[in-house]
């Protein structure tokens, strides 16, 4: 047996350091694709964060453009007012409000208004970039014989003027026009800023992937090379380029950023190294551990596995003072396991007919003789009335009784059937008393399904109605289920005399004898619940203020 551990040895042990190092490459790998992944994210976070506050930037500008002519008197004065004073205070008042409110649009380039006049027509626009050039086209566009398209009217659009593209929205308010551009230049390199990388570069292109704006000359090499496998050109050298892309909600723009992948990256080339390093010296380390490790414990594992073999004979493992000092302590171990192992056994066995009786002894009480014979007393008397339709009712609820105690064991059952149970219990006792018992529920929603042991709750109602019963009036019987947290607690109260103030103590710190009234079933039901949820389950009964015995069963939810 010690040749064969040698032998495995010496044919694996390369077999698992070539793995190792395998591993050690392949999780170095990943590490670096995380950081590049995980930059890139950040980054397309980045850039979707810029976007939606430029979206929000547009639809501040469009509740602007919807009221503005509603809102402005200097604007109705530029409509109709003939004094030239008037028209000139107006321009005035009305380019510094076009002014005040592009600063609320930050994202915003120009704002404009457009007023048709019979003499003239006045131009108004606020901002820094592009206005000669847009305004040029915007009074082209405007002044076109055919008129302006509604579909252009009614979203933003992309116009070029002069090579660059804009982003224009145009309303129009009878023969009046307003609106407000955005420079896609300006959007591109903002976005570069923003992303705090020099060698980063950003692309804008429209719905059918045509380039409106770029931060680079190389852009057709740029985007041709991204579908191909993310290669830039740059400077005669090809560069692996980290891509995240955007887009906004309507569609109409698409951002692409891309970051060489050598910038992200810069700082993890020693980091190679060092792991390089590490592994190499963690694959010496692991040679002069399996060597150091055949001489001290291959022979003390083989001894252990032989007397494991023979367990159970006599065989006791000697002692040997060459041996470690856990070695040593393994082998005074095994040696007294080996007097413990019979005694084990037996406990188990003890263990297990004690279970089985408890459970035996639940069972046989559920067939209590004086309920069956009380039950075909009542199938009697009602076979000398003549009342067939009671017999069938009541032998059909005996029948579905008696198949759920046989039918089910000690696993658990859900709820509901529990509670199907207990209301075929109810019935019985409710021909036997007629109108003398009423049965309530109030079971909260998502504990039907959860487990709880078969018989569980029959013992205590079956104690409301032997104990609780009145001999004039109603007596009324309730179960209430509450779910709490990891728990479930189930209520069982009646309208009785109560417990006895003695037994209330003893049933809940478990303590005395089982001669008590109430005592048996209870103290069995106690252990079921021990067997199967150990201390997590808790039995405790009490009387209620206004009359009437209550009992509170709580224990771990758990699905059938």
């Amino acid at each position: 047996m010690y040749n064969t551990v040698r032998s495995w040895i010496a044919r694996y042990i390369a077999a698992f350091i070539l793995p190792l190092f395998i591993v050690i490459f392949i999780l170095f790998s990943y590490m670096i694709s995380g950081l590049s992944s995980r930059s890139v994210e950040l980054t397309q976070k980045t850039m979707q964060l810029y976007i939606s506050q430029l979206e929000e930037s547009m639809r501040n500008m469009e509740r602007i453009l919807s009221v503005l002519y509603d809102s402005n008197i200097d604007l109705s004065y530029l409509c109709v007012s003939v004094d030239d004073n008037q028209m000139y205070m107006s321009k005035i008042a009305f380019a510094n409000y076009l002014n005040r409110e592009i600063l609320v649009c930050d994202r915003f380039d120009g704002m404009f208004v457009v007023v048709k006049r019979e003499q003239e027509d006045i131009y108004i626009d606020a901002g820094s970039r592009g206005n000669n050039l847009v305004k040029a086209e915007i009074l082209n566009m405007i002044d076109e014989k055919d008129g302006l398209q509604e579909s252009f009217l009614r979203s933003w659009n992309i116009v070029q003027v002069d090579g660059q593209y804009f982003m224009l929205r145009l309303v129009r308010n009878g023969n009046n026009y307003c609106g407000a551009w955005i420079c896609l230049n300006e959007i591109a390199i903002y976005m570069k800023v923003a992303c705090d990388i020099s060698e980063a570069q950003v692309v804008v292109t429209d719905r059918q992937g045509a380039v409106l704006s770029s931060t680079v000359e190389e852009t057709e090499w740029l985007l041709q090379d991204y579908n191909e496998g993310a290669v830039f050109v740059s400077d005669g050298q090809k560069q692996e380029q980290a891509v995240a892309t955007a887009e906004m909600s309507n569609g109409i723009l698409s951002f692409y950023l891309f970051v060489p992948v050598n910038i992200l990256l810069k700082d993890v080339g020693i980091l190679r190294i060092v792991f390089v390093v590490a592994a190499m010296f963690v694959g010496f380390l692991l040679v002069v551990f399996w060597q150091k490790m055949q001489k001290k414990i291959i022979m003390s594992c083989v001894e252990l596995s032989n007397a494991m073999d023979k367990i159970e004979t006599e065989y006791i493992l000697k002692a040997d003072p060459r041996e470690l000092m856990e070695f040593k302590q393994m082998r005074q171990g095994f040696n007294r396991m080996k007097s413990q192992i019979h005694t084990l056994k037996i406990q188990s066995y003890e263990q297990r007919l004690k279970e089985q009786k408890i459970h035996m002894q639940y069972l046989f009480g559920q067939i209590q003789p004086h309920f069956f014979l009380n039950t075909l007393n009542v199938l009697y008397s009602f076979a000398e009335i003549e009342r067939y339709d009671l017999i069938q009712q009541m032998v059909l609820t005996l029948v579905k009784y008696f198949r759920y105690i046989f039918n089910n064991g000690s696993k658990p059952v859900e709820l509901k059937e529990e509670l199907s149970h207990v209301e075929d219990f109810i019935a019985i006792q409710q021909l036997r008393y007629p109108d003398k018992i009423v049965f309530h529920k109030n079971i909260e929603s998502g504990t039907e399904e959860m487990g709880i042991l078969p018989c569980l709750l029959q013992t205590f109602v079956e104690n409301s109605i032997k104990y609780g019963l009145r001999e004039e009036g109603i007596s009324e019987i309730c179960i209430e289920t509450v779910k709490q947290k990891e728990n479930i607690t189930i209520t069982i109260s009646d309208t009785g005399g109560g417990f006895p103030g003695d037994e209330i103590a003893a049933i809940n710190e478990e303590t005395g004898d089982e001669s008590g009234v109430y005592k048996v079933g209870i103290r069995n039901t106690q252990q079921r619940l021990r067997l199967f949820y150990g201390d997590a389950a808790v039995i405790r009964v009490g009387n209620k203020p206004e009359g009437g015995a209550v009992v509170y069963i709580c224990f771990p939810l758990k699905k059938v």
